[in-house]
């Protein structure tokens, strides 16, 4: 456990479960979800789905200058 808040960086008693001052969760319950793998999953996807889009448009433009 932290002893400081990683919300408002308070000083933490040992043993607290909240930040005394913010109110903040210190410990993590076992189905919540880690907020930095959720940025790289999401971020992952959105890359995964860009592919298509980008070859398209590298296809569109060899189109273009090889039919001028």
């Amino acid at each position: 456990m932290p002893d400081w808040c990683p919300k408002c960086a308070a000083m933490l008693p040992e043993g607290t479960k909240r930040c005394p001052r913010c109110g903040a969760a210190l410990q993590e319950d076992e189905n919540s979800i880690d907020r930095s793998a959720l940025v790289t999953i999401s971020l992952y996807t959105i890359g995964l789905a860009m592919i298509p889009l980008v070859i398209i448009i590298l296809v569109g433009v060899l189109c273009v200058h090889l039919g001028h």
